[in-house]
């Protein structure tokens, strides 16, 4: 037996020893003794409900229906809330047996192991599925399709309740945006927990009985968490839905506008059409690889080119190979976004003749990158012929001029000449008259 107490007393679990007849602490180990928060001997002599803590039922009934197990079956075990000496409750596993004792008679002999922390984690990860679960259901009612904003609103009031800590004795209402509603066991009561959806109206949130104090009056944090993050979630699917609803009416406002409008732009079009197919400038379109896709009459008959050769064209077909180079570099350019002014180059017709033009070009982009290019051109082959031709004129001309210059120099030469020999044979005249 002093081995047995040796054992016991250095156990590390909280072990202690009730007298079976009367429920009477008749031992008590120091690692129990530290377990509850007592003094070396303080507890014996106290009844074995000192160490219940009050839950649903008192200490002491407690007592009786763990004593009337251990009588009937010979032991008992399981997860028990106790309480200390200063009123701090905490959970202990326990495992209870009964054992005749040559002091005492026929005792109880109970250890404890303090599972406090291992109840919190499990309690935590209890509410974290609850919350998620939560959180769950309100995102796959929101994206139900064609769901109405009061659809959710009475989904969400229903769901509350299996998220909490006490489902059976919680009540929620759901206050705003043109409907109030609630579950049917609703009831105003002090022990209340509220939230903001936005500025669209509140959720809250009421325990029917008085629960243990946690960390918001009976709530807790973690309740706290789920329902900010529950009225946040609902509070950003009004957001969209009325979001959604303004698009859908300027939507409808801007169908009747175009169809309004669709005249209109059907004869902005056909004009758009006639000064296109009727200018006198020859407009091209090319894509990206230069491969020609559109041109206007203008453009075919100049270049004598059906629409249906054209569509087999690139520009390096119609660029006489003295411009090559140079329009190769324009056309990079104007891939590269940049609208090209003053353009001077030589076509070759279908016949093989040269048209010089003069124009421009531009790209179009869309999303930030050029898809195709616009170019227009005047045929100027004749105004190049006729400046050639007058080039030729002031040439020829001019060589004229030159011809006569010299023609006259030679005359003005001549002339002095004759003067020269005239005053010569008059001095001879003088000097014989004097001999």
């Amino acid at each position: 037996m002093l081995v047995h107490s040796k054992i016991i007393t250095n156990m590390l679990e909280g072990v202690y020893l009730i007298r079976a007849k009367d429920g009477i602490i008749v031992y008590t180990n120091p690692m129990f003794e530290k377990m509850f928060g007592y003094g070396h001997g303080e507890m014996l002599g106290k009844h074995v409900s000192v160490v219940n803590a009050p839950t649903d039922k008192d200490p002491i009934k407690t007592a009786k229906e763990i004593t009337a197990y251990i009588n009937k079956h010979g032991m008992w075990k399981g997860e028990i809330l106790n309480i200390k000496k200063d009123g701090t409750h905490f959970w202990s596993y326990a495992v209870v047996s009964i054992i005749d004792h040559p002091e005492h008679g026929k005792v109880f002999v109970s250890a404890h192991t303090d599972i406090t922390e291992r109840k919190k984690a499990e309690e935590a990860l209890k509410e974290r599925i609850k919350e998620l679960t939560a959180i769950y259901e309100l995102s796959k009612l929101i994206e139900t399709p064609g769901i109405k904003i009061e659809e959710v609103c009475h989904g969400l009031v229903q769901l509350i309740p299996a998220a909490w800590q006490y489902p059976e004795i919680t009540c929620v209402r759901m206050v705003g945006e043109g409907c109030t509603c609630k579950t049917k066991n609703f009831k105003k009561t002090k022990w209340k927990q509220s939230a903001k959806i936005g500025g669209y109206g509140t959720v809250e949130v009421y325990y029917l009985e008085e629960k243990l104090k946690a960390d918001e009056g009976p709530f807790l944090k973690e309740e706290r968490n789920l329902i900010n993050a529950l009225t946040e979630r609902f509070g950003k699917f009004i957001d969209q839905r009325k979001a959604e609803e303004s698009l859908k009416k300027a939507h409808d406002e801007l169908e009747e506008r175009v169809e309004e409008r669709t005249d209109e732009l059907k004869e902005s079009e056909e004009m758009y059409r006639n000064l296109y197919e009727q200018s006198t400038d020859m407009i091209q379109s090319m894509d990206v690889n230069g491969n020609i896709i559109e041109v206007n009459k203008s453009w075919l008959k100049v270049m004598g080119y059906t629409e249906k050769e054209v569509s087999k064209l690139n520009f390096q077909n119609i660029i006489h190979k003295s411009c090559l180079g140079h329009c190769e570099m324009l056309f990079k350019k104007i891939m590269a976004g940049k609208q090209v002014s003053n353009i001077d180059t030589i076509f070759v017709n279908k016949k093989g003749e040269k048209v010089y033009v003069a124009g421009s070009a531009q790209p179009i982009i869309k999303d930030g990158r050029t898809i195709r290019s616009w170019g227009y051109f005047r045929d100027v082959t004749e105004q190049k012929k006729a400046d050639e031709a007058l080039q030729k004129a002031k040439d020829e001309l001019q060589n004229k001029v030159q011809e006569l210059e010299r023609f006259s120099d030679i005359s003005v030469g001549r002339e002095l000449k004759m003067v020269e020999l005239k005053e010569k044979i008059k001095e001879l005249q003088k000097t014989k008259t004097s001999d």
